[in-house]
């Protein structure tokens, strides 16, 4: 890549780095409100850094967490409201297990 850091990305980059298909990205951009997907001229989908952040959050919930898509709306709009430490705590150790569970399992 060059120095420049890529600014968009287009359906069938984002859904190659996150291995599904594009589909599943349209499919997401109807559940969830918190994704606003821009559009060119053209009509094809755009998806700027902070809309590959959130489909990778999206997408870690769902796959990785077994959220529902109900389950991980929810998620998400909690998010946006402040949390009490302890509550912040629990749900950051309970992603790291989640995260350290699925390194043993690729060992």
């Amino acid at each position: 890549m060059d120095d420049i850091e890529k600014r968009y990305f287009t359906i069938g980059e984002a859904a190659k780095e996150l291995g599904v298909k594009p589909s599943v990205l349209r499919f997401w951009e109807q559940e969830f409100d918190q994704l606003k997907t821009q559009k060119t001229a053209g009509g094809r989908r755009v998806y700027s850094r902070k809309d590959m952040a959130l489909l990778r959050k999206i997408h870690y919930l769902l796959k990785d967490m077994k959220y529902t898509i109900k389950g991980a709306r929810e998620k998400l709009d909690a998010e946006r409201k402040p949390k009490d430490d302890k509550t912040q705590i629990r749900e950051t150790l309970q992603e790291a297990k989640v995260f350290l569970e699925s390194l043993l399992e690729a060992l």
